[in-house]
């Protein structure tokens, strides 16, 4: 019988009912408690030390133990485990601190039981963990020994909810917090399977991106159903690394998620995402949550029908031309619709569209992995769905959400080819918050609406692919705009041409494949 088992129905500071012992290891214990003034459940943590018989070592882990309840404390969010209160207990001069009860099981014993589990649930695991850690980050301070068991899955029928435990090991990220380091360099406490690579190497100035290598591995087991590093080595790690990362290449998952989660595994801490809020938005980016996602599908659909080959023959102003010379010839004529400074007549700009979506569609005729003509014909038709009212053509709402679904489906389809296209991410983010505004141009950008957050999460990652990108930088204004019908893009217009390009002569819709 150890000392724990002799606290059970004792209480501490006159509050804390301790009702029994839910787990304990090296100097404390974890214990089911009641709040008497409150009456509710709580957990409490006890260490097993007390204040009148000390050693040095031993003061040093109650420090410890005291600096766990203020970074603890510090961290208010829904997906860290939450601190109510912090003591000494008179009688037995014991330490405590008051935690929320969680009712559940951590992530390691359920991938024990099920390795490879549903991936909508893994990534929505993911996206919790990846905030809570944020929530950390933001208060400058790295976590270290992120892992499966340091991830707790509450029991609840509705939704999964996900709480970050143990930041008591964590460091200040910036030498002037206030906070002791009380952990010598080169001793870093982590776990070898899921520790980032400066880590394991006994680096003294770590990083968030540390905290984003560890969720990178845990994403790879959700995803892949195994352990990246099975035997948690530094041996080999590099190679290690390199494996996982072609396993992720050629892995069944989301277009955006394979990218992801090879950039949180990077070697280079400068290679990965900086922090842990960069790959919450990056994770939200790749897979769109459930209320997007049947429209997403639907789009997909759409574009099938869209882009179904005709047996009428191509132009031959197309026929006789490259693959990259259509590419081109369709980007000068949507830089011309783009370009605000252009004098011409709304009524132009239906045949304009026609013309540059007849060079994309032939190249799409082609090569169908094109990415850059399924990128113009995002761009073009989402022109079409903003400027429909202005062409004084009889446009019912029903008619420009089928121009966005076919937006849709090709800038997704541009995704699955070309991941890492920032351009291509911020056509996604900027045909999603159109969507928002399909039923009226006064509808006010909501932070919570799902379309928002996905449309700028998308934009935040086309930044990180490209952080001079101003298309990106536009549509962030844009999406914190209100009401949300922002300015057209600015794009340049076809250098030192003031018109039209004349050999861009628009491809008649009934010669160019795939129109009706």
């Amino acid at each position: 019988m150890g000392w724990e088992s002799l606290l059970v129905t004792r209480i501490l500071s006159d509050r804390y009912r301790l009702d029994g012992l839910l787990g304990a290891g090296g100097m404390g214990a974890v214990f089911r408690a009641t709040d008497l003034h409150l009456e509710r459940e709580v957990a409490v943590k006890v260490i097993a030390l007390s204040a009148a018989m000390l050693t040095p070592s031993q003061e040093v882990l109650r420090r410890r133990f005291r600096r766990e309840a203020r970074i603890a404390a510090s961290i208010r969010h829904e997906n860290v485990i939450s601190i109510y209160d912090f003591g000494i207990d008179p009688t037995l001069q014991m330490e405590f601190m008051v935690l929320e009860l969680l009712e559940g099981e951590d992530l390691s014993q359920i991938l024990a039981r099920q390795a490879a589990p549903d991936p909508e649930w893994g990534l929505e695991i993911l996206r919790q963990a990846a905030q809570g850690v944020a929530a950390g980050h933001r208060q400058g301070l790295i976590h270290r020994d992120l892992k499966p068991g340091n991830l707790f899955v509450l029991y609840d029928k509705e939704r999964v909810r996900v709480r970050v435990l143990d930041f008591g090991i964590a460091l200040p990220a910036h030498p002037n917090r206030t906070l002791t380091h009380l952990t010598r360099a080169g001793s870093t406490p982590h776990t070898p399977a899921h520790a980032a690579p400066e880590q394991l190497a006994g680096a003294a100035d770590l990083t968030p991106a540390c905290d984003v290598f560890s969720l990178g591995t845990i994403a790879f087991h959700l995803m892949m159903g195994r352990s990246m590093a099975p035997d948690g080595g530094q041996a080999g790690r590099e190679e290690t690394i390199q494996v996982a990362q072609a396993a992720l290449r050629n892995a069944p998952l989301p277009y955006g998620l394979s990218s992801v989660i090879a950039t949180c595994l990077a070697v280079q801490p400068s290679d990965r995402f900086p922090d842990a809020s960069v790959l919450s938005d990056a994770l939200l980016a790749a897979c769109a949550p459930p209320s997007i996602k049947q429209t997403l599908d639907l789009a997909d659909r759409k574009l099938d029908l869209w882009i179904c080959p005709s047996p009428i023959d191509v132009a031959a102003e197309v026929e006789g031309t490259s693959v990259a010379e259509c590419i081109a010839r369709g980007d000068q004529i949507r830089d011309f619709l783009y370009d605000d400074s252009e004098d011409r007549c709304a009524s132009q700009e239906p045949a304009l569209c026609d013309a540059a979506l007849g060079y994309y569609r032939a190249v799409i005729h082609r090569d169908p992995d094109a990415a850059l003509a399924w990128i113009g014909v995002a761009e073009v038709e989402a022109y079409r769905a903003t400027h429909v009212w202005d062409w004084e053509v009889a446009y019912t709402g029903n008619q420009r959400r089928s121009i966005l679904n076919i937006a849709l489906g090709a800038i997704r389809r541009a995704l699955r080819l070309s991941p890492e296209s920032a351009r291509a991410w911020v056509g996604y983010g900027r045909l999603l918050r159109q969507w928002t505004d399909t039923g009226s141009w006064l509808t006010q950008l909501h932070p919570a609406d799902p379309w928002v957050r996905q449309a700028r999460a998308a934009v935040r990652y086309a930044l990180f692919l490209d952080p001079a990108c101003e298309e990106a930088q536009w549509e962030g204004l844009s999406l914190r705009d209100s009401p949300c019908r922002p300015p057209a893009f600015p794009r340049p217009a076809p250098a030192s041409q003031d018109t039209l390009p004349t050999d861009c002569v628009p491809v008649p819709l009934h010669k160019v494949p795939g129109q009706g």
